[in-house]
């Protein structure tokens, strides 16, 4: 409890700016100018990468496959770590520590339940 070593975006409406290489983590909106390891909302970055993903006439299109690789490949090209697993084993402090022992900032992480 108390644990602040990872700062959580959970509104799913903020942006992720699309110079995020070289952005300051600090200019993501959320307060994470002392922190060791953002926290990024799977569907913030669903919301960024497919803008129309909440269109649910357009869902029968949708490959869960290729969402996921796309995913998959941002968190490669951005330095962040993919994070996923089911309520009973999904951990933040986790989710921070992978992060860290890889040497990322970053974290995506989605809770699978």
């Amino acid at each position: 409890m108390g644990y602040t070593g990872l700062t959580m975006d959970t509104s799913n409406t903020k942006p992720i700016p699309s110079d995020i290489k070289t952005a300051p983590i600090s200019s993501w909106g959320w307060d994470a100018a002392d922190k060791e390891v953002v926290g990024i909302n799977v569907c913030s970055l669903i919301g960024h990468l497919f803008p129309d993903y909440w269109d649910m006439s357009k869902w029968s299109t949708r490959s869960y496959e290729a969402d996921r690789k796309a995913i998959l490949e941002w968190c490669a090209e951005h330095g962040a770590h993919y994070y996923a697993r089911g309520r009973e084993d999904f951990s933040l402090s986790e989710a921070r520590e992978e992060a860290l022992t890889q040497g990322l900032v970053r974290v995506v992480y989605e809770d699978l339940s």
